[in-house]
């Protein structure tokens, strides 16, 4: 009789045990890399995430418009705090879009700026 009780249950534990898997993977891992935002079909910010929780960011076509500095992500992935060096400090909205892309939203007082990256190849 163990047996079969054991039978009965084996699949929702193997399930359970996977989902517990699935939801263990830590947001910021998802971000770390390189990422590319274009305007018009020019890269104008290319943003790199490391996982010691800094980053780098600068307009590759000028080199100008140069941000460093410390990085958090939520835990729930959808917010990422920014901590510029000599800056304030800022908040942005991000969705995932698979493994290659994502959408930011910045609020600033009276408007909404909204950007889509794709991962560097």
């Amino acid at each position: 009789m163990t047996t079969k009780f054991l039978g009965q249950w084996q699949p929702l534990a193997v399930s359970a045990l996977w989902l517990a898997g699935c939801r263990a993977q830590d947001p910021k891992n998802d971000i770390v890399g390189t990422w590319q935002r274009k305007h018009e079909g020019k890269v104008v910010e290319q943003l790199t995430f490391n996982a010691d929780g800094t980053y780098e960011t600068f307009n590759p076509e000028t080199g100008g418009t140069r941000e460093s500095g410390t990085y958090s992500i939520s835990a729930d992935g959808k917010y990422r705090n920014m901590r510029p060096t000599g800056g304030p400090n800022y908040k942005c909205r991000i969705q995932f879009k698979g493994q290659d892309a994502f959408e930011d939203w910045q609020q600033l007082v009276n408007t909404t700026l909204a950007f889509s990256y794709q991962r560097k190849k």
